[in-house]
């Protein structure tokens, strides 16, 4: 869907991958308000689309001269009331390469356009209304834009010219009289109010994106709630589970029904460790429904 390979900076390459993400925010309803984030700026262009609760798309456009390595893990979402979730990992669209179905980071070029699907437990009440991103010792705060400024600010940045020597006066040329967004510095006193969501040496444990319950049967409507089963497992590289077993159970009918819906239902992200993918120990309580 979108381009996750570095290419060359050309007209025609940020043409290419701009016009599939407007298609991609066209045919999928994206972009209502509070879910289109724009940054912009004569060194780095980035555009964040949320599409669910676990699933967002991001644009990058390094026009700086030097390297960046651009991790999910850095990258927040907020909601109302102080709610706040991070993204996690890169979503890797090549099918046949289910060992490395997940990656943690990626480094891009100068001069290079990157796309990716990044995904992590997005669940908040309501719309997101705000994003930033850590990069480079730098906080990117995004600005918020409807569907219909999102959807021109696209078209405008498929139309730089990149072969201008003058980036600033390319995007200027395109239509931007201004940037988007803004930027401040790790470690400055602006900076102080992020600092919570960031850590040095981040370690994120495995997400459970999917976790559905199962349903309670009959003969056992006579237990308490909650009626719990507690399992532990491993999480690989890839996001599937192994090694389970019953760390706590009920009855062995119950006890397989928990087992065969994480197995069958229950979908997860990998651990982030020293920004690589990593495998994790997990106990997970299966609780059931009644209805």
């Amino acid at each position: 869907m979108i381009n996750k390979s570095g290419i060359n900076f050309s007209q025609i390459a940020v043409l290419s991958l701009f016009a599939v993400l407007l298609t991609v925010l066209t045919s999928t309803g994206m972009g209502q308000p509070g879910s289109g984030f724009l940054y912009l700026s004569n060194q780095r262009i980035v555009t964040l689309e949320v599409i669910d609760s676990n699933r967002a798309v991001v644009n990058y456009l390094n026009l700086s001269e030097s390297y960046t390595v651009f991790m999910p893990s850095d990258f927040i979402v907020f909601g109302k009331q102080g709610q706040w979730k991070r993204t996690q990992v890169i979503k890797n669209e090549d099918l046949s390469d289910q060992d490395n179905r997940f990656f943690a980071s990626h480094l891009i070029k100068p001069g290079d356009v990157y796309g990716a699907e990044i995904q992590g437990d997005l669940r908040i009440d309501g719309d997101v209304d705000a994003a930033c991103l850590r990069i480079d010792g730098r906080i990117l705060l995004f600005e918020k834009l409807l569907k219909r400024d999102l959807e021109v600010a696209i078209s405008r940045i498929s139309n730089i010219d990149m072969d201008r020597r003058n980036r600033k006066n390319a995007i200027q040329r395109a239509g931007f009289q201004r940037g988007f967004g803004k930027m401040i510095f790790e470690g400055s006193e602006a900076a102080e109010e992020y600092k919570q969501y960031f850590q040095e040496d981040p370690v994120f444990g495995p997400v459970a994106i999917a976790d559905p319950k199962p349903l309670l049967p009959s003969a056992f409507r006579n237990l308490p709630d909650p009626v719990v089963v507690r399992v532990s497992g491993v999480i690989s590289r890839f996001g599937g589970i192994k090694d389970m077993e019953v760390a706590k159970g009920l009855d062995p009918v119950l006890d397989d029904m928990a087992m065969e819906t994480v197995r069958g239902s229950w979908q997860f992200l990998p651990a982030v460790q020293g920004g690589e993918v990593a495998e994790a120990e997990v106990k997970l309580n299966i609780v059931f429904r009644r209805d």
